[in-house]
């Protein structure tokens, strides 16, 4: 997928999911927290990958990481990863809604900013 055909995704990503006015993390934020997640340059993200990056950035801010925490990542990204295509990787547009919804959920909207 392209920039733009990137762009378009996400703007019908936003406006189907009611993320107007509460994106936080930009396309190109996205894009390159994706870049640094995909650990395998694959071009997808396991659960695996995701896990570790959200593991590392609950470290980096002092967080300690609950079973609600794990449980909700795990629901979340096996929501997310079933959007398009393969229900078992998460490709950049489906990146984008959950790297939103954990910005949403975590209250880490203004470290985006």
């Amino acid at each position: 997928m392209n920039r733009k055909e990137f762009r378009k995704f996400s703007t019908w990503m936003a406006n189907t999911f009611h993320l107007c006015g509460d994106i936080c993390i930009w396309p190109n934020q996205a894009e390159r927290f994706f870049k640094g997640t995909d650990t395998n340059k694959n071009g997808s993200l396991s659960f695996e990958e995701v896990a570790t990056a959200l593991k590392g950035l609950a470290e980096s801010m002092n967080h300690k990481v609950t079973e609600g925490d794990e449980q909700w990542v795990k629901e979340t990204y096996n929501r997310d990863a079933n959007l398009m295509k393969d229900p078992n990787a998460m490709n950049g547009p489906e990146f984008f809604v959950f790297a939103n919804q954990v910005a949403h959920h975590y209250d880490l909207c203004e470290l985006a900013a």
